[in-house]
């Protein structure tokens, strides 16, 4: 955890630096994208548990729509920096300290749970997901996000960098039937969306909805990226939804 926190603190570094600023883009891409899929996932009055919820960006927007959101995370820079943000609605208590492979709930608690940019950083994560899904009430929903393996920019980026990034770096990219295993960011593994969907199934879950959220060739040179001009980039960027392209891996399901 102390090295994703470094990770997170560079990457906010980097945005301040950046002339398109190629990250805020995609996280603003992406968070739109997730806004309305969780306003068709769950109403005024439901019991959702945000599950590495960060500094609280989710339970936040999920609060202002009065539904009843509580987050967990095991990073203590992230639980303060969220109770500060909750702390203006009075909401500070709604989001603690807590191990994802290790929930300290009652089966059956929740009417939704999400997590975003999490599962994939447990080996273990079959058996997490299915503690996860045990807290879900029959009917509830889940919403997860993970990368995808299949991004076009990335299989390019590694076909043509992954052996400079070996020599600099002490990194790992092992292929798997699933994706790939990385060290980029710690232990860290990204999927097909095959494998996902398949994943899901075997955890129980039904009413399976498997989608990728936007191309964006542009990140294949982020550093690139980030010096072109916003128009030159925005002519790159593409925020069609695909069913294999995509940067990141949305599922939507029902116990």
């Amino acid at each position: 955890m102390k090295h994703w926190d470094t990770y997170n603190i560079q990457d906010s570094i980097a945005e301040v630096d950046a002339s398109t600023n190629l990250a805020l883009y995609m996280r603003n891409a992406y968070s739109e994208k997730i806004e309305a899929i969780l306003n068709s996932c769950f109403d005024a009055g439901d019991f959702v548990l945000d599950i590495g919820c960060g500094i609280g960006k989710w339970v936040t927007y999920l609060l202002g729509k009065d539904i009843n959101c509580i987050g967990i995370d095991s990073s203590e820079i992230a639980i303060e920096k969220a109770k500060t943000h909750l702390e203006k609605i009075s909401r500070a208590d709604a989001v603690k300290m807590g191990d994802a492979a290790r929930l300290e709930f009652k089966g059956k608690s929740f009417d939704g749970i999400i997590s975003f940019g999490l599962l994939e950083h447990f080996p273990d994560h079959e058996k997490i997901l299915n503690d996860w899904v045990s807290l879900l009430k029959d009917g509830g929903r889940i919403v997860l996000s993970v990368p995808n393996a299949l991004r076009l920019d990335w299989l390019i980026w590694n076909a043509l960098w992954v052996h400079m990034i070996r020599r600099r770096r002490a990194v790992t990219l092992a292929p798997r039937l699933r994706g790939f295993v990385t060290t980029f960011h710690g232990y860290e593994e990204r999927w097909t969306p095959r494998y996902f969907t398949k994943l899901c199934r075997r955890s129980g879950l039904r009413s399976i909805e498997t989608k990728t959220l936007f191309t964006l060739p542009a990140p294949l040179f982020y550093h690139l990226s980030n010096r072109l001009p916003s128009k030159v980039f925005r002519l790159l960027t593409s925020e069609n939804e695909s069913k294999r392209w995509g940067l990141y891996i949305v599922v939507v399901a029902r116990k």
